[in-house]
C-alpha cells in the first residue's frame, strides 16, 4: 500500500516530513515554524508579518491538505476579498502545474523544493481518485467570507429566515432610512420616541441620523443586545460596564505605584480639609490605603478631583475653597505640608503619567447605571429593536440585503451549538479542513461565523483548522474588523478547537537598511503588551533573509540610505509636492528601462495626493491614482450629473445653471441672464419653453431678441433633444435615458480623450444600479460621493502609483514616498449615541462574564445638552460614561494608527521618504515643548523624530518665514485673479453634427452625421477610405464581453465594439418593425446609409480610430446587411410573436451561491408555441488563412465547417443554461440558434 493511501490515523504529526517528501529550511531562523505549518494533521495559528511569504505557506498547507482528503470539498479556504481568492486558486493550480515537471531549475531554493514535492503528491492523490484538479479547477473550495455566507443562506432560507436568495444591496441608506421612519411613526412607541426626542432636544432629524448610523453598525450590538429584554438586559450591560470600569481603575492605579506615599499624605490631610468646610472629602478619612477595587472608586475619584485643577493639571497651590485657609501655626503647616505633596507629585518622575490617570480617575463613572439613564438606555433599545425588524421586512420587501443581513442571515441558518441546524451537521460533514486568511480582518459576525463551522469539532477526529493573519497589520476598523478576534484566538483556542501558535519573523520583500529601521522605531510606536480590550498589539520584529539582503546592500551603495526622511517647518503643502515629485523623478532616472520597478505615493487620505497629482501633471510625468481624483471633480462628469439633476427636477434652478453653461449647450453667462435672470421663481424649464414661439421647432423661429444670435441658434439645437427626453421620462431606465441625451448633446466631443469618457460610463453604469427605483436628489449626491474617476492604465503610468494606505495592503513597491504625515484627517462626525465593543478572556479576567470570549457591548446614553430640571445628575453621569468610551474608542484608533503606518511603510523595498511639517509660528516657540497636532501620523511618530525636529527649531530662520508670509499674503500683487473659463462646442460644430434628425425610435447614440460616403455595390457597401483594401482581410477575434469600458487591447476592442454595436441595431430592429427595413438590397442599403453616420461616431466614441475604425465600420455594415437580407433572420426579428423580446435578462444563482446574470439577444414563442433562444455571434473567419485570433495558439482551422464546429462547441453550453432557466419558468419545447452574422450562418442546434 502506497503512502498516500493510508489514512489519517496511521500517521502521527511527526512523520508528515517523510509522508510529504519535504524538508525543513535550517538556514532561516524561522524555518521550524514554517516546516510545522505545513502538516495537514495539526491546527494552527500563524502570525505572518508583512513579506513574509504568507500566500506561499497558504498554498503548500492546501497542496498537503490535498494529499490526505477524500474529495478535494472537503478543503475550504477563505479570504475577504475575491482579488485574494482568486490569488489563492491561480496559486494552487500554478503549482500543480509546475507539479507536473520532471526536475526543478537549478536555482530552485527549498521552498520551491518542498511546493513541488506537495504537488506530485497532490497530483498522485488526483489520478488516484479521478478528480481532474487541472480540468476542473471550481472543484477547489476557496470562498470569500461573503460568498460563503450568501451560500448558506441560499442552502437554508427558512432556517436562515431570509426566504428566497436576496441580492447583495451595497448602498442601503434609503433601506434604512424609510425602517427608521416607520419606527419613528409606530403609535405604540411613541412614548420611547418621545423620550428620544428629548434626549436630542427635539431634533427629528438627528434622531434619525441617530438611528440610521445605529443600523449601519447592527452587527456590533445586536448579538449583545437585542438577545436580552427588561432587567436581564440591563444586568448584562452593567456586568461589562463594571468590567471596563474595574480594568481601568486597576490600571491606573496601577500608575500611581511610586507616587503612593504622596497619596498617603494627602488622604491623612483630608480630616483637617474636612475640618473646613470641604465635607465631600470625608470619605478619605482613615480611606488609606486605597485599593483598585470598585468600592473605593469613588475615594479615588474625591482625591483626584481635590488634586486637580478643572484642566486636568495638578495644582501649583491651595486657598480656602480646598479645605485650606490662611493663617499660622496649625494652618501655616498643613498648608506647606500639602502644597509639598503636589509639588512631590509634579515633579516625581513620571509626573505627566500622573497627572493623567488622576484625570482619568477623576472621570470615571459608575459601574452602573442610575435609574434615569437605563430608563432612556431602555427606549433606545425598543426602539432599536423596533426599527431593527422593519429593516428586515424592507429587506424582504425588496428581495434585497446588506452584507450584514446576509452574514446574520448565515449565521442563523447555521444555529447554535447546542442545537446545530441540519446545514451545520451537513458542513460538519463535509468540511474537514478550514483554512482562514488575513484573520486578523474579521468582524464580530463573521467571528462568530467561523466558532459555529467549527463547533462540532472534537480533538483528533482528523479536522483542521488553519488561521494566518497578522495583528499588526489590522487596519479596517472602519469596516467592522476588530483585532481582538486575532488575539483572543492567538491564546490558542477558536471554539472547541485546540490551536499551536506560529510566529513567522523573515521579510522576504525589504532591504536590511529598511527592516532595521522598522524593527528601531516600531518597537517603541506600538504598545509593549497586547490588550485585547483595547485592540492594543504589541511588535513584534521581523529579520531579512539572506537571499535580498545582497541585493540590498547593492541597491543602498547606488542611491543611498535605505530611509529618507524629509522634515520641515511651517512648510506649504504645494512646496511639499513639488519635493515630492523631485524624488520621483530621481528615482525614475535610476531605475532602467522595463525593469518592472515602481513608485508609490501613498497618502492617509486622497486629500493629501492631490497636490502631488497636480504637480506630476504639470511636469509631464505619467501616474496612475487609484480611486484618487473623485468622479464629481471632473468636469464630464459634473455635465452628466447637471443633466440628470435638471431632469430629475425641473426647478433645481442650480442643475439647469450648470447644464445651460456647460459644454452640452455653452450659453454665455449674458445669454443665461437672459433667460431666467428676472424670473427668481419661475421653473427654468418653464422659462425656456415660455420663449418658443407657437410653431414648431422645425421653424427655428425660436427666442426673442434679448438672447443673442447665438444664443438662439445653441438652444434651438439642445431644445429638441431636452423636450424628448422629458417626454420619455418613466418609460425607460434613467440611466439609460441620461446617456442617450447626453449623447444627442454631443457630450462625446466635450472631453478631454477616452478616459473621460471611460468616467462618464462608470457614472453610468453607478446610475444604473438605482434603475427601478424612486431616485432623489439626496440619492445621487450620495452616489457620486462614492465614485472615483478611472486610472489611467497605459504603460507608461504604471512606473509611478498613488494611492491611499489602507489600498496598498498585499501590494509591493521598490521606492515608497509618505507625504502630508503631519496633516490632520477629517474628523468623524459627532455620534448621538456612545458604544464601545471589547472582547475579554478568561485570561483577561472575563470569568465573571457570561460569555467570556465573546464580544461584549457598554452602551452610553445620550448625553443630553443643556440643562434640564431634575435630570443634572443623570446627565453628568451620561457625559462620565460617554467621556470614558470616546476615550477608549480614540485609544483604539490611536492603536490602529500606527498599524496604519507600519502598514504603509513595510510596502517598500529597497527605499523609503518621508514627509513631514510641523508648525512653529514664534521666535519664542523654540523654548517650549513642541508636539505634532493630534492624530496624526507625525504624532504617532513623534517618539522617534523629536529630537530631529528639535534640532530643526534650534536652527530655524524665523525671519525667513516672515518674509515668505508677507510675499504670499501681500495686497500688493499686480496679478488680478485668475477667473477658471468655460469650455463650449464652436456652434459650426453643434450645428454640423445635429444636423439629421434622429430615428422615429431615439437611437442609442448621437444623431451625428459623418464624413464617409457609402458606394452600393450589389454585393454589399464599401467605404470610401485612405485605408488600403487589404486591411479588411486582418484577422478578427470570437466575441469579446460587451462592455467597452474595460482595459481591452486594440484587437479585443475592435471586436468588442462590433459586437456591441450590431446587437443594439438588431435590438433597435426588433423594436422598429422589421417591416420597416425594406428587403430589396438598394433600398436596404440607401436606409443604412442614413444611419452609417450615428454608428461611426459611436464607434469613434467607444475609442476606435483609424484603421482599427475602418475595420469596424466593414464589418458591422457586412453583419446588418447579411442579417437584413437572410429570410430566416428577418423572420426571427419579428416583432409580432408572442413573449417577443431582445437583451432578455436572466439571473441564476450557482450551487456556491453566487449570483450571475445572463442576457439573451433574441427570443419568442412561435406560432408552434415553441421558445425560441437566439444569441448572436460577430466572429470573423478568414477565408484565406483560415486563422481567428482566437485560434492564434493553436494554428488555424482547416475550414469554414470547422471554425463553425469549434464556435458550437463553445457556445452550446451558455445556449443550454439559457435553455435550463426557461425550462425552469415554463414547459414547452425549445430551439436554440447560433446565428453568426458575419459569415451569414443560421445554425439551429440539437
Amino acid at each position: 500500500m502506497s503512502d498516500l493511501s493510508c489514512s489519517i490515523e496511521k500517521f502521527s504529526p511527526p512523520c508528515f516530513s517523510t509522508l510529504l517528501g519535504i524538508k525543513q529550511d535550517e538556514g532561516l531562523p524561522d524555518g521550524q515554524a514554517r516546516f510545522e505549518a505545513i502538516n495537514p494533521f495539526e491546527s494552527y495559528i500563524v502570525q505572518a508579518p508583512a513579506g513574509s511569504g504568507k500566500t506561499a505557506l497558504l498554498t503548500q498547507r492546501f497542496l498537503a491538505l490535498l494529499t490526505q482528503v477524500e474529495q478535494p470539498e472537503h478543503i475550504v479556504a477563505m479570504t475577504f476579498t475575491k482579488k485574494a481568492a482568486a490569488e489563492m486558486r491561480d496559486r494552487i493550480i500554478g503549482a500543480l502545474k509546475q507539479g507536473r515537471c520532471d526536475a526543478l531549475p537549478d536555482d530552485a531554493n527549498i521552498n520551491d523544493f518542498n511546493t513541488w514535492q506537495l504537488a506530485k503528491r497532490a497530483l498522485q492523490r488526483d489520478q488516484q481518485r479521478g478528480w481532474h484538479l487541472l480540468e476542473n479547477p471550481n472543484r477547489l473550495r476557496i470562498k470569500t467570507i461573503d460568498g460563503l455566507n450568501s451560500y448558506l443562506v441560499g442552502q437554508m432560507p427558512l432556517l436562515s429566515k431570509m426566504g428566497a436568495p436576496s441580492a447583495i444591496l451595497k448602498e442601503a441608506d434609503c433601506v434604512y432610512q424609510e425602517a427608521v421612519h416607520l419606527m419613528l411613526k409606530t403609535p405604540e412607541f411613541e412614548s420611547d420616541v418621545a423620550r428620544l426626542l428629548t434626549l436630542v432636544n427635539g431634533r427629528f432629524k438627528s434622531a434619525q441620523n441617530l438611528f440610521v448610523t445605529m443600523l449601519k453598525k447592527r452587527d456590533q450590538w445586536m448579538g449583545s443586545v437585542l438577545p436580552f429584554t427588561g432587567e436581564e438586559a440591563r444586568d448584562h450591560l452593567e456586568r461589562a460596564l463594571a468590567y471596563i470600569v474595574r480594568k481601568e481603575l486597576t490600571e491606573q492605579v496601577a500608575h500611581l505605584t511610586h507616587v503612593m506615599p504622596h497619596l498617603a499624605e494627602a488622604c491623612e490631610l483630608a480630616d483637617y480639609a474636612v475640618q473646613h468646610e470641604q465635607t465631600q472629602l470625608a470619605c478619605l478619612c482613615g480611606a488609606w490605603p486605597l485599593s483598585d477595587s470598585l468600592e473605593d472608586l469613588e475615594a479615588w475619584r474625591v482625591l483626584a478631583n481635590w488634586l486637580l485643577t478643572q484642566k486636568g493639571e495638578i495644582r501649583q497651590t491651595v486657598t480656602k475653597n480646598n479645605g485650606f485657609i490662611s493663617g499660622g501655626g496649625e494652618e501655616k503647616a498643613n498648608k506647606a505640608q500639602f502644597v509639598n505633596v503636589l509639588k512631590g507629585l509634579k515633579e516625581s518622575v513620571h509626573g505627566q503619567q500622573v497627572a493623567e490617570s488622576l484625570a482619568i480617575l477623576k472621570s470615571l463613572p459608575n459601574p452602573e447605571y442610575t435609574q434615569a439613564q437605563w430608563e432612556d438606555l431602555q427606549s433606545i433599545l425598543t426602539l432599536l429593536r423596533v426599527a431593527s425588524a422593519y429593516l428586515k421586512m424592507e429587506f424582504q420587501a425588496l428581495g434585497q440585503a446588506d452584507f450584514i443581513e446576509i452574514a446574520q442571515a448565515a449565521t442563523q441558518a447555521l444555529g447554535s451549538e447546542l442545537e446545530p441546524t441540519d446545514l451545520a451537521q451537513q458542513l460538519d460533514y463535509q468540511v474537514h479542513h478550514l483554512l482562514v486568511d488575513e484573520f486578523q480582518d474579521t468582524s464580530s459576525e463573521q467571528y462568530a461565523l467561523m466558532t459555529k463551522l467549527v463547533a462540532g469539532w472534537q480533538a483528533g477526529d482528523g479536522r483542521t483548522l488553519f488561521i494566518v493573519g497578522d495583528p499588526m497589520q489590522s487596519i479596517y476598523r472602519f469596516r467592522e474588523a476588530e483585532v481582538g478576534n486575532f488575539l483572543n484566538a492567538w491564546q490558542g483556542r477558536l471554539g472547541q478547537v485546540a490551536l499551536t501558535p506560529l510566529q513567522l519573523h523573515i521579510n522576504f520583500r525589504s532591504s536590511q537598511g529598511i527592516v532595521d529601521w522598522v524593527n528601531q522605531n516600531f518597537q517603541r510606536i506600538f504598545p509593549p503588551e497586547n490588550q485585547i480590550e483595547k485592540g492594543a498589539v504589541c511588535y513584534s520584529a521581523s529579520h531579512v533573509a539572506s537571499t535580498n539582503t545582497s541585493t540590498a546592500t547593492q541597491a543602498q551603495e547606488v542611491t543611498g540610505c535605505a530611509v529618507k526622511t524629509h522634515w520641515a517647518l511651517n512648510r506649504l503643502h504645494e512646496d511639499e509636492a513639488h519635493q515630492v515629485v523631485d524624488q520621483i523623478q530621481q528615482r525614475l532616472r535610476c531605475f532602467e528601462k522595463e525593469d518592472g520597478k515602481s513608485i508609490a505615493v501613498l497618502g492617509r487620505t486622497r486629500s493629501s495626493l492631490t497636490d502631488i497629482a497636480r504637480v506630476l501633471k504639470q511636469r509631464g510625468i505619467a501616474f496612475r491614482a487609484v480611486d484618487l481624483e473623485s468622479l464629481n471633480e471632473r468636469q464630464e462628469v459634473q455635465d452628466i450629473l447637471a443633466l440628470s439633476r435638471a431632469l430629475l427636477h425641473l426647478s433645481d434652478r442650480a442643475a439647469w445653471i450648470a447644464l445651460l453653461r456647460s459644454p452640452l449647450i455653452g450659453l454665455s453667462l449674458k445669454d443665461l441672464y437672459a433667460v431666467m435672470g428676472e424670473q427668481r421663481h419661475q421653473p427654468v424649464w418653464t422659462l425656456l419653453e415660455n420663449r418658443l414661439h407657437a410653431s414648431s421647432l422645425s421653424d427655428n423661429t425660436l427666442l426673442d431678441n434679448a438672447l443673442s444670435e447665438e444664443g438662439r441658434q445653441r438652444l434651438g439645437l439642445a431644445m429638441p433633444v431636452l423636450q424628448q427626453a422629458l417626454s420619455r421620462l418613466g418609460s425607460v431606465p434613467f440611466s439609460v435615458l441620461v446617456r442617450e441625451t447626453w449623447w444627442q448633446l454631443n457630450g462625446s466631443h466635450t472631453v478631454e480623450n477616452a478616459l473621460a469618457l471611460e468616467n462618464v460610463d462608470v457614472f453610468c453604469q453607478t446610475l444604473a444600479e438605482l434603475d427601478g427605483q424612486p431616485l432623489d436628489l439626496e440619492q445621487l449626491d450620495a452616489l457620486m460621493e462614492r465614485l472615483f474617476a478611472r486610472a489611467d492604465s497605459s504603460p507608461e503610468s504604471q512606473r509611478v502609483v498613488l494611492m491611499t494606505m489602507h489600498k496598498s495592503k498585499g501590494l509591493e513597491f521598490d521606492t515608497v514616498i509618505l507625504p502630508g504625515l503631519g496633516r490632520k484627517s477629517r474628523s468623524n462626525d459627532r455620534a448621538l449615541v456612545s458604544w464601545f465593543q471589547f472582547m475579554v478572556s478568561e485570561e483577561g479576567g472575563g470569568k465573571n462574564l457570561e460569555q467570556a470570549g465573546l464580544e461584549q457591548l457598554v452602551i452610553a446614553p445620550l448625553p443630553q445638552k443643556g440643562k434640564q430640571k431634575g435630570r443634572q445628575s443623570a446627565v453628568q453621569e451620561s457625559t462620565a460614561l460617554s467621556t470614558l468610551l470616546k476615550r477608549f474608542e480614540e485609544e483604539k484608533q490611536r492603536y490602529e494608527l500606527g498599524r496604519l503606518l507600519y502598514v504603509a511603510v513595510t510596502r517598500a523595498k529597497q527605499q523609503l521618504h518621508l514627509f513631514g511639517q510641523l508648525e512653529v509660528k514664534e521666535e519664542t516657540d523654540t523654548e517650549k515643548e513642541h508636539s505634532p497636532v493630534g492624530n496624526t501620523l507625525l504624532e504617532t511618530l513623534w517618539p522617534c523624530v523629536k529630537q530631529a525636529f528639535n534640532r530643526l527649531i534650534s536652527s530655524y530662520d524665523f525671519l525667513e518665514v516672515v518674509t515668505d508670509k508677507v510675499s504670499i499674503d501681500s495686497d500688493d500683487k499686480d496679478e488680478s485673479p485668475h477667473w477658471p473659463s468655460v469650455s463650449r462646442l464652436s456652434l459650426s460644430h453643434q450645428m454640423a453634427t445635429m444636423a439629421f434628425k434622429s430615428p422615429d425610435k431615439p437611437f442609442k447614440m448621437a444623431d451625428i452625421v459623418g464624413t464617409l460616403m457609402i458606394e452600393q455595390t450589389e454585393q454589399g457597401m464599401t467605404l470610401e477610405s485612405s485605408v488600403p483594401p487589404q486591411t479588411l482581410n486582418a484577422p478578427a477575434s470570437m466575441d469579446a464581453p460587451m462592455n467597452a469600458s474595460m482595459d481591452l487591447t486594440p484587437q479585443a476592442l475592435l471586436n468588442t465594439s462590433v459586437g456591441n454595436l450590431v446587437h443594439v441595431v438588431l435590438e433597435q430592429v426588433v423594436q422598429e418593425g422589421i417591416q420597416q427595413w425594406p428587403k430589396l438590397v438598394v433600398e436596404r442599403q440607401e436606409k443604412l446609409a442614413e444611419r452609417q453616420p450615428y454608428y461611426r461616431i459611436w464607434l469613434e466614441q467607444q475609442g476606435l480610430k483609424e484603421p482599427a475604425l475602418f475595420q469596424a465600420m466593414t464589418r458591422v455594415l457586412r453583419s446588418l446587411n447579411n442579417a437584413l437580407s437572410h429570410a430566416t433572420v428577418r423572420w426571427a426579428l419579428n416583432n409580432q410573436f408572442s413573449e417577443s423580446a431582445t437583451e432578455y435578462p436572466l439571473t441564476s444563482i450557482t450551487q456556491e451561491g453566487d449570483i450571475q446574470h445572463h442576457i439573451v439577444d433574441r427570443t419568442f414563442v412561435d406560432n408552434a408555441g415553441t421558445r425560441w433562444i437566439i444569441d448572436y455571434k460577430t466572429s470573423v473567419f478568414d477565408e484565406n488563412n483560415h486563422i481567428t485570433t482566437q485560434n492564434k495558439g493553436g494554428g488555424g482551422f482547416k475550414n469554414r465547417n470547422d471554425f463553425i464546429a469549434h464556435q458550437i462547441a463553445q457556445y452550446q453550453p451558455q445556449l443550454a443554461r439559457y435553455g435550463e432557466l426557461f425550462a425552469q419558468q415554463e414547459n414547452r419545447p425549445q430551439k436554440w440558434v447560433l446565428y453568426f452574422s458575419d459569415l451569414n450562418e443560421w445554425v439551429v442546434l440539437d
